[in-house]
């Protein structure tokens, strides 16, 4: 394990023991997340009453003593959306979401549950920019959108670049080896012979490109922008400033983090 990785596993295990983090695995289907949710929220409501000859703070005292971490849950994060599957089977990808969906709406309204539930989805792979980072573009977004109160998308402006440069280095490979072997003179699916040395010249600007990522140790850019808001204003843009293999980010919103425009 490198020494990022063994960082953020230490920061995730330090947080799991201060009672700040609870990780529900396994839990692949929809149901079985959405009862899980709503024990743990009430897990906390039965913890949270102090003991008849104690006052609050002593018992608060007391449960810290026995060891007793559980704290009130604060929000629920699933990491993606479209990983939960249903426990009855369903005709289409289409339904299957739609239920996963219904079921996450119902265990928020729940009155058990007093917390916010935050989901990880997909956009599609044509997404390109953050221009066209719109809600039509979300895999299966219909139901997502409709049961959902705030939509956010959120663009990693450097891990675009380096999908690119990966995207463009796979090509320029492929016609690295049809050059090698010849095969640019006996397919069809080229045009013209292959310049090898082009091809190689390219692939090294693109690899020096890559590493110059790989190297940068200062704060990313993300961007977010507000896709919908059933309680406020959409079309919001903001810009953040994170290091992500920190499991950090910069959400003052001073010069650094700033609110761009408020209408695209």
């Amino acid at each position: 394990m490198n020494s990022k990785l063994a960082k953020a596993y230490d920061k995730v295990s330090n947080r799991i023991k201060e009672g700040r983090l609870e990780i529900l695995t396994p839990k692949s289907t929809a149901e079985s997340l959405s009862t899980a949710i709503i024990e743990r929220c009430m897990d906390f409501k039965e913890e949270e009453q102090p003991n008849e000859d104690n006052n609050q703070k002593e018992w608060g005292e007391e449960q810290a003593k026995q060891g007793i971490v559980k704290k009130k849950v604060a929000a629920v994060f699933i990491d993606y959306v479209q990983k939960l599957t249903t426990e009855e089977e369903r005709a289409n990808w289409q339904q299957e979401i739609q239920r996963i969906c219904q079921a996450l709406l119902w265990t928020a309204l729940d009155k058990r549950v007093e917390t916010s539930i935050i989901l990880g989805a997909q956009v599609n792979r044509n997404v390109t920019s953050f221009e066209e980072l719109t809600l039509d573009k979300m895999r299966e977004a219909g139901d997502i959108e409709q049961d959902a109160n705030l939509v956010l998308g959120i663009w990693n402006e450097q891990a675009g670049n380096i999908d690119w440069l990966l995207k463009q280095e796979a090509e320029l490979e492929e016609k690295r080896k049809i050059a090698k072997y010849g095969l640019d003179a006996i397919s069809n699916s080229t045009k013209g012979k292959i310049n090898e040395g082009n091809v190689v010249t390219a692939l090294k600007k693109i690899k020096e490109e890559r590493d110059k990522y790989k190297e940068n140790k200062t704060a990313q850019t993300i961007r977010v922008k507000v896709l919908k808001n059933r309680n406020g204003q959409n079309n919001g843009i903001f810009e953040l400033e994170g290091h992500l293999d920190r499991y950090f980010i910069d959400d003052t919103f001073d010069t650094k983090a700033k609110h761009i425009n408020k209408q695209l």
